[in-house]
């Protein structure tokens, strides 16, 4: 062990605890990251207020192409689509060039 002398104060270096604190700080950090993300989600979809991005169709565009484009990973495409018709009133599948649809980006 290894005496490093500071004025009065006698610090004992220690490798193996200062490795233990310092993967502590990045865990906690990184637990805090991914619940702060978790909590605006949650936040968002509570409060009613869901993030929505406008897309203009393309010509050739298909609902499912669409909903492909801007569909998170994991997620069903089926009850995506399902929504994206909810949101934006649609009674059918059929977009047009030019329409605008509201695709939700986080609920």
């Amino acid at each position: 062990m290894k005496l490093i002398s500071f004025g009065n104060n006698v610090c004992r270096s220690n490798t193996k605890k200062h490795f233990q604190f310092v993967a502590m700080v990045l865990l906690v950090t990184a637990i805090f990251f991914f619940l702060t993300a978790q909590v605006q989600r949650t936040v968002a979809a509570d409060s009613g207020k869901a993030i929505f991005k406008e897309v203009v169709v393309r010509k050739g565009d298909t609902l499912w192409n669409v909903a492909k484009r801007h569909l998170q990973p994991g997620e069903d495409i089926r009850a995506f689509i399902y929504e994206i018709k909810q949101i934006n009133s649609l009674e059918t599948s059929m977009v047009y060039p030019g329409q605008v649809l509201r695709i939700p980006v986080i609920k």
